[in-house]
């Protein structure tokens, strides 16, 4: 059983250029065995719908593989905000 936690941190906007290169990195992480990931957003000021895509799926393959993705926005935020509405609700930092 996998028990590493794999952290993933994104910061200021992240637009459509950080959609392949997130999707490709989450695919090498989500390929292990009860996958665990943390992924950082406090520091995020834009986000991309397509970002919001690769989360979503990224949060079905982790359940899918009996592991876990665990989301870190700021409270008030817009990614907060987004992430809740698509029903990705994450830890909040102040």
């Amino acid at each position: 059983m996998n028990e590493t936690l794999n952290e993933v941190a994104l910061h200021g906007e992240v637009g459509p250029a950080h959609v392949e290169p997130l999707r490709a990195k989450l695919d090498r992480i989500l390929a292990q065995s009860r996958p665990q990931v943390e992924i950082d957003l406090s520091e995020v000021t834009t986000m991309h719908l397509g970002v919001v895509n690769v989360l979503i799926a990224a949060r079905d393959e982790a359940r899918a593989r009996l592991g876990d993705l665990a989301v870190i926005v700021r409270s008030e935020s817009d990614a907060q905000r987004t992430l809740a509405r698509v029903g990705i609700v994450g830890t909040m930092r102040p």
